[in-house]
């Protein structure tokens, strides 16, 4: 009963269609299976050697060269090592390439096979490949497969294989693996390295180019490309000393860098590297101004950069040496500067500086004037002033209405054009807020201290009073040449001389004279429309003449007003503020127009204004610009009688 139960049941699945046809090979043991692999296989090789275009492409593919060799193989490799189902699809010939080309011809062809196994005959090594796309855990694998014959001896070239169609064009999203990358990305990825273009922006451009790569290969790739370009981080003493002697010559080319002074003591651990150019030192044949400071978060061991530039006509900073030092000491930056002097005297390059801009570090100054004379000026920053005071105000229980007019007073201060007119404000100021609990004390070292005095306008006309520009040098350096990175000593040497290079190039523009816009053109041009006079004045005591202007709505310039602006005797802060802003003075000198100095807010803080241009139109020595006219078009009046 049960037997015609189960006939039933197993006829209607069949009628269904339910059930495939049984394949005879299913019912056998697995050394049954075996054998009848073995009699597949030898049947395959016989045809071979038979010489069936089929059987005879698969024996010459793998690099066989007779029937008993073919059978050999076929012994060794009785089972499929992919485990998949015979199919009638044979291996095709690809390619042949020599062994030390292999791995390269394996992972350039199509999308990349990865390594399955492997196994041995008598004339050398059949190596099985699965297709590079699907992960290696991935239940269903690509349907193309890759066969390579390594014969024994390297004389003989290695024959590639393929059969199959690729499948992983419809596999799962989640079977799919990473890609490796390609020759494009790693070439891509050395000449962004070259340029300096920041790492994050690097990663960025690979991973857009190709996004089946992974995070983690894309950085690990960009690591290895850096350390082979710029050095391995790890360096000793020894190291660093070797480094800095081979880089010390002087090279022919001008952009190229080199390390112009070292100092390092092996017993402390302290050392002190100076890198530039020649291109770099030569902008002492034109530029006087000097400027220096540390900048960090550089290096991982917390070594400063010290930046030494010099400041143009129009308050750029171009940098002329680099240097790494251990410590912020007077004679770590003695040495520096010694050093830069040395060096453009062994190149013939006059070194002649006449006033140095820094903040209030002492040191810094005092190593400046030993090195370039004591006839050097020192400018202390105007910015480093207000965070000073901003700070001394911060601990006091003042309103901030009265902290806020305390700013504005010096800033007001600090426009003064002379000498005597900066100490004579300072001493009205200093009367207005005494009674400020401890701010008068504090105050006095802006005032009458060498080191800390010259911060207002007047101390150096037509140069800035602040070290910005040398601030916003440090700032571009981090973020387009460090990536706003720490990176190792080992690998920031090289770092920095690729900085040295970029900022020697010819298209770095240097403005030795100082230049007007149009815009300042254009308001000379109103100016003179308006019918506005000014009063010339001539100083016999230093051969120079002072033309004044009219200020506001005024359309003159009073005798009153002039013998105000230059009278040192006032009462109060208040009367020094007002009789300063009644007029403007352009200082006219034998030198060139553009030379002028003005005492106007707009020239002390962008090097121009139209003053100076005014001067130069009305003493003849400049013309203005066909630009510079502002008169408007007017409507043109229509021919014939005018109507009624």
């Amino acid at each position: 009963m049960l037997l015609q139960l189960a006939s039933a049941d197993t006829l209607a699945r069949e009628r269904a269609g339910s059930v495939r046809a049984e394949d005879p090979a299913e019912n056998l043991s697995f050394d049954e299976q075996t054998e009848a692999a073995r009699a597949e296989d030898s049947a395959v090789l016989r045809s071979a050697s038979a010489g069936t275009p089929a059987d005879g492409r698969a024996g010459a593919a793998c690099g066989f060269e007779s029937a008993r060799e073919c059978r050999v193989a076929g012994r060794s490799t009785v089972v499929d090592p992919f485990n998949l189902p015979r199919t009638d699809v044979k291996w095709e010939l690809f390619t042949s390439v020599p062994s030390d080309d292999l791995q390269t011809a394996v992972q350039d062809c199509e999308y990349g096979f990865r390594f399955k196994v492997e196994n041995r005959v008598s004339k050398g090594r059949v190596q099985y490949y699965y297709c590079r796309r699907i992960k290696v855990k991935a239940s269903q694998q690509c349907g193309r497969r890759m066969m390579v014959f390594i014969p024994n001896g390297s004389e003989r070239n290695c024959s590639i294989n393929l059969k199959g169609a690729h499948t992983c064009d419809t596999a799962k999203s989640e079977d799919l693996a990473k890609t490796v990358l390609t020759k494009e990305n790693y070439a891509e990825m050395d000449r962004m390295l070259r340029s300096g273009i920041p790492l994050k922006d690097i990663k960025k451009h690979i991973r857009a180019s190709n996004p089946q790569v992974s995070k983690n290969r894309v950085n690990y790739a960009i690591m290895q490309a850096s350390q082979a370009m710029y050095g391995c981080g790890e360096l000793s003493l020894g190291d660093l000393a070797a480094w800095a002697k081979l880089n010390s010559s002087t090279p022919n080319n001008h952009e190229t860098g080199f390390i112009i002074g070292s100092d390092i003591d092996g017993g402390t651990g302290c050392f002190r590297l100076v890198y530039s150019s020649k291109k770099l030192l030569s902008h002492f044949r034109t530029l006087d101004i000097l400027s220096a400071d540390c900048t960090f978060k550089t290096t991982l061991q917390g070594y400063p950069l010290m930046v030494v530039c010099l400041v143009d006509k129009m308050r750029h900073a171009h940098p002329v040496a680099f240097a790494t030092i251990t410590k912020q000491e007077e004679a770590d930056y003695h040495f520096v500067f010694a050093t830069l002097q040395d060096q453009c005297t062994r190149l013939g390059i006059p070194c002649l500086v006449r006033a140095f801009i820094s903040d209030g570090e002492i040191a810094l100054k005092k190593a400046a004037r030993s090195v370039f004379g004591e006839h050097l000026l020192l400018i202390n920053c105007y910015f480093h002033v207000v965070q000073n005071v901003k700070k001394h105000l911060s601990k006091t229980k003042e309103s901030s209405e009265h902290k806020d007019q305390v700013l504005k007073d010096v800033s007001r201060i600090q426009l003064a054009p002379t000498q005597i007119h900066f100490e004579q404000a300072c001493e009205l100021f200093l009367i207005k807020y005494d009674a400020l609990p401890g701010f008068a004390h504090f105050f006095q070292k802006y005032v009458y201290k060498e080191y800390f005095k010259n911060w207002y306008e007047g101390a150096l006309p037509g140069y800035p009073s602040t070290n910005n520009s040398l601030e916003a040098l440090n700032r571009a350096i981090k973020e387009h040449h460090l990536d706003r990175t720490r990176e190792p000593l080992g690998t920031f040497k090289a770092r920095i001389m690729s900085v040295v290079e970029y900022y020697g190039k010819d298209e770095r523009v240097i403005c030795e004279e100082r230049t007007y816009s149009v815009e300042d053109e254009r308001m000379a041009y109103d100016f003179i429309r308006t019918g506005k006079r000014t009063r010339t004045v001539h100083d016999w005591s230093d051969r120079v003449k002072h033309l004044y202007f009219p200020t506001g709505n005024n359309a003159e310039v009073t005798g009153r007003e002039i013998e105000a602006f230059n009278n040192s005797d006032r009462r109060s802060l208040d009367h020094y503020l007002t009789d300063m802003e009644a007029t403007h003075r352009v200082t006219m000198t034998d030198t060139l127009w553009f030379n002028w100095n003005c005492t106007c807010r707009w020239f002390f803080k962008h090097n121009s204004c139209y003053h100076v241009l005014v001067a130069a139109v009305t003493s003849g020595a400049y013309q203005l610009r066909p630009e510079a006219n502002t008169l408007p078009l007017v409507k043109k009046r229509p021919p014939g009688r005018p109507k009624k």
